[in-house]
């Protein structure tokens, strides 16, 4: 007796739907089992909410399912020919057969990729091409286990046990998105911030280039002539000599460089942290965004990118995804909750990537060898610079874009241009002669931007900001590069007191004639002058670091309460950085190189009180400050 012939057509069809919710169920929990047991956004929520997570992500696959099995049961019932009934049957059957074999997919490059470091990411030519046919054939093999399940089903009581479960297991998925939705209040999008309507509407453009001493910059004073196009701009310049980072990552320092607050305040320090809450929604491109801009963000994924980092509304395009990519709707945060909402574009991406790349549409990239082992940066930075101009030739409104150029991320470097490393090999790392290759590299570059703009007519629109993430080697006691170009040669001076990335964003805003809202921690560097005094706070992850400003390999942070990934947090007070190690209860008092408006002795604060700004900070933010030990060891 067949399957078909064993129930009914009704009862069938429902085993079907059966099937597709218990293969979403299981789907979820492989994907929350694979985030739960490594450093992920899930790290730092209590077991409660991550538990609430699990619950309420099927909701969505578990509508699509059904409505997909429905589309095909209804023609099935209406039109009485055995082929069509059978390709209908066929057809709805195909999404639990997708969902288990991504499912099996996942798990096995997740293994693959654990144990051995090899998986579908590193896979090229032709064994790329037999990820793709091994995901077909696991598709047919989910699709001949579904039909065998259907038929095993028809000959036992599992279907009846099946028809109670099933319907529980969605009652407190619905239950656990019902309290999530009443327990939030007002959603995270009510603070979004417009301001007044804007005086003007230049096109915006920062340009970063990762870990750029202005040491290493003609510029500011370097010996070698490492910047000639960018020292011509400078006449035309609003020009900060001492500006410093306020994190020592990428992924902290360009998020807090868009939303103008404090790592400490969005918890944002390095992987796995993202935004969440309010911070999510408060940022830069968003006020641009609501003033009609259209924004677009060419960096790295994992490292810088606004998506993975959980900035919503914010970019149009970055790094190649659009906006209209993202398969979560904004509704669906307010329905499902921030950190479901965020769960699901995850596993989109993860199952988006591996599928293109596996069958040649877009190139999966390896964040880590992206930045850190590839010798091809300054290659793929030529490209970011064509994916940048096509946005621009597209857009029809202003833009605002953010371009971050990898070509001065070492430990190795691969310069465009050879001019002090002419005859070396690269035997070390770090090596000055093709760092500062790098950097003259970085000035083309700039040079190529800049007369695109002009080329395209809108130079003269435009501002341009140039700036860097963190000094080389992820170094966060360095002075860093920060300038402003306005049109016509506006708020042309020199900034001799110690300025901050965070001071970006609001001296846009005032540009545009937005008032700074009050979340924005920085300051306008063009309405009044900064004060010598003030404290620029930097933070730091937690890691093997020993001293101020050691280099050392990027990786995982530690991540653990009560600071979680934060493990240094310090203040630059004139010329000076304290920096106090959370761990051990050290403040490590250190001198800044080349600060060109050193303050005196009697105008630094003590260390002790340094220190206690610093505790009390942490403190005002939400950290468990008892395990810091006072007085605090002071170490010079």
């Amino acid at each position: 007796m067949t399957f078909a012939a064993s129930k009914s057509k009704a009862d069938r069809w429902m085993i079907l739907i059966v099937l597709t919710v218990l293969a979403v169920y299981f789907y979820i929990m492989m994907e929350w089992l694979f985030f739960v047991t490594k450093p992920s956004f899930m790290s730092t929520l209590g077991f409660i909410e991550a538990l609430k997570i699990l619950w309420i992500a099927p909701i969505p696959l578990i509508a699509m399912g059904i409505a997909w099995v429905f589309i095909f049961w209804i023609p099935s019932g209406l039109i009485r020919i055995r082929p069509v009934r059978a390709v209908c049957y066929a057809v709805g059957s195909a999404f639990p057969a997708l969902i288990l074999s991504l499912a099996a997919f996942l798990m096995i490059d997740n293994f693959t990729y654990t144990i051995f470091r090899f998986g579908v990411r590193s896979a090229s030519g032709f064994l790329r091409i037999s990820y793709g046919l091994f995901l077909l054939a696991l598709f047919i093999l989910s699709y001949r286990f579904l039909y065998r399940a259907g038929k095993a089903f028809a000959k036992s009581s599992l279907y009846r046990i099946a028809i109670l479960i099933i319907p529980l297991l969605i009652i407190i998925s619905l239950v656990c998105a019902v309290a999530v939705y009443v327990s939030s209040g007002p959603t995270a999008r009510d603070s979004e911030y417009a301001g007044a309507p804007l005086k003007r509407r230049p096109n915006i453009l920062i340009i970063s280039s990762d870990g750029l001493n202005a040491e290493n910059m003609s510029v500011y004073g370097y010996h070698r002539e490492t910047t000639p196009f960018i020292k011509e701009l400078t006449s035309g310049a609003l020009f900060c000599e001492n500006n410093f980072t306020n994190a020592g990552s990428s992924l902290a320092s360009i998020a807090s460089m868009f939303t103008g607050k404090l790592p400490t305040r969005t918890r944002l320090i390095y992987h796995p942290d993202i935004l969440k809450g309010i911070h999510a929604y408060q940022h830069l491109p968003g006020i641009l965004k609501r003033h009609g801009y259209r924004n677009i963000e060419v960096s790295v994924r994992h490292h810088t990118d606004p998506y993975d980092m959980n900035m919503r509304n914010s970019f149009d395009e970055a790094n190649r995804r659009s906006v209209q990519e993202r398969y979560v709707p904004g509704w669906s945060t307010v329905m499902l909750g921030q950190g479901s909402s965020y769960f699901l574009g995850k596993m989109y991406d993860r199952a988006a990537d591996r599928i293109l790349h596996a069958y040649g549409v877009r190139k999966m990239v390896d964040p880590f060898a992206e930045v850190v082992k590839s010798g091809k940066k300054y290659t793929r930075d030529v490209a970011r610079i064509i994916d940048l101009f096509s946005f621009i030739d597209a857009s029809s409104a202003p833009f605002f874009g953010h371009i971050h150029l990898l070509g001065t991320h070492g430990p190795l470097f691969n310069p465009g241009k050879r001019q002090f490393s002419v005859g070396q090999k690269q035997k070390d790392r770090w090596m000055t002669d093709f760092y500062d290759d790098a950097v003259l590299s970085f000035d083309a570059q700039v040079d190529e931007i800049v007369t695109g703009l002009r080329d395209r007519g809108i130079l003269d629109n435009s501002v341009i900001v140039i700036c860097t993430d963190h000094g080389q080697g992820w170094a966060y006691d360095l002075k860093l590069p920060l300038m402003f170009l306005f049109p016509g040669g506006e708020q042309v001076g020199w900034v001799t007191t110690n300025t901050q990335n965070l001071d970006i964003a609001p001296t846009l805003l005032e540009y545009l004639g937005v008032k700074k809202p009050e979340w924005m921690d920085g300051q306008s560097l063009i309405s009044q002058a900064a004060d010598p005094g003030r404290l620029i706070f930097v933070v730091d992850r937690r890691h093997g670091l020993t001293g101020v400003g050691k280099r050392r390999e990027e990786g995982d942070a530690v991540v653990a309460p009560p600071f979680y990934t934060l493990g240094f947090l310090g203040v630059f007070c004139c010329d000076k950085l304290f920096m106090l190690n959370l761990d051990e209860s050290t403040l490590m008092i250190s001198n800044i190189k080349g600060h060109t408006a050193p303050c005196s002795e009697k105008d630094v604060p003590d260390p002790q009180k340094i220190g206690q700004i610093i505790i009390d900070h942490l403190r005002e933010n939400g950290y468990d400050t008892s395990s810091i030990e006072s007085p605090l060891v002071i170490q010079r």
